[in-house]
């Protein structure tokens, strides 16, 4: 076996390996076979299609194919399907996340503060305009009051939710999930593949003899100092982001980086994983 006979043969174990718990999902909400590798296909295209314009070049049908193994006449069908749109709730996430950060619009304890909205100089208004100045002011408002995430009385807007996950929206789940995944999968990547000075964290803390009386309150106790700490992570990172932070960017500021910062947790009896 070649060396990059044996890469590729690396790279597909690792594969199996990411794709057990995706396959694993599919059989719990009665996904099929076939609709995976529709799906997986589409993605398949999407992502080269999205490097391709990313390297300043056309997405052609041929360049495509050459990059997936997907036939052209499939190229073409997804070439010519509709895009589905992206959802509008990265706008609303952003939102919220000013809100709760940007010291213009918290209250001296720093809290999210209530904001005026009546018209296009309010303090919502601002709040709109800090994250993009071409969102209209008024139908984020309606979304945000059709979401429940704020409450409005009179001239005033006030914050409820400081997450836009509604547990009824399998949807909307799943796609942070995949978000979260994106990154998880590229730290690890970057730290296996490159010589960081400082890797990427990843760390994960599992004990498997825990009493099963004892989980719902431990449950309870993860959720409450994990929440506690992105809190205190939230804090000290929007000290150095430029859009919360406008005197941050100077004349000699041309690039800017992203930090993910993610966790979880889980419990649940034993006998459910002495399988996995």
């Amino acid at each position: 076996m070649s060396e990059s006979e044996s890469v590729a043969s690396e790279h597909l174990l690792a594969l199996r390996s990411v794709l057990k718990p995706v396959v694993r999902l599919c059989l719990r909400r009665g996904l099929k076979l076939q609709a995976l590798i529709e799906i997986a296909k589409e993605q398949f295209l999407e992502a080269a299609a999205d490097e391709v314009s990313r390297a300043g070049e056309a997405p052609s049908a041929s360049k495509i194919s050459v990059m997936t193994g997907v036939h052209r006449k499939d190229v073409a069908r997804f070439q010519q399907s509709p895009t589905p749109q992206r959802a509008e709730s990265d706008v609303i996430t952003r939102i919220i996340g000013q809100w709760q950060h940007d010291p213009r619009f918290q209250t001296q304890g720093g809290k999210p503060k209530t904001l005026t909205c009546q018209g296009t100089a309010s303090e919502f208004a601002a709040l709109v305009r800090s994250v993009s100045k071409e969102l209209s002011v008024y139908p984020i408002l309606f979304e945000l009051e059709r979401m429940n995430m704020v409450a409005r009385r009179g001239n005033s807007v006030t914050l409820l939710k400081k997450t836009n996950i509604r547990r009824d929206n399998a949807v909307e789940g799943f796609r942070f999930l995949a978000e979260d995944a994106d990154d998880l999968i590229a730290a690890v990547e970057e730290n296996l593949a490159t010589e960081l000075k400082t890797p990427n964290l990843h760390i994960k803390t599992e004990f498997d003899q825990i009493p099963v009386e004892h989980l719902a309150q431990l449950r309870k106790w993860l959720l409450q100092e994990g929440t506690k700490f992105h809190l205190k992570v939230r804090k000290f990172l929007s000290q150095y982001d430029a859009e919360i932070n406008p005197e941050l960017k100077t004349s000699r500021t041309t690039e800017f980086g992203r930090i993910a910062f993610g966790t979880f947790s889980r419990s649940v009896p034993t006998i459910e994983n002495e399988d996995e």
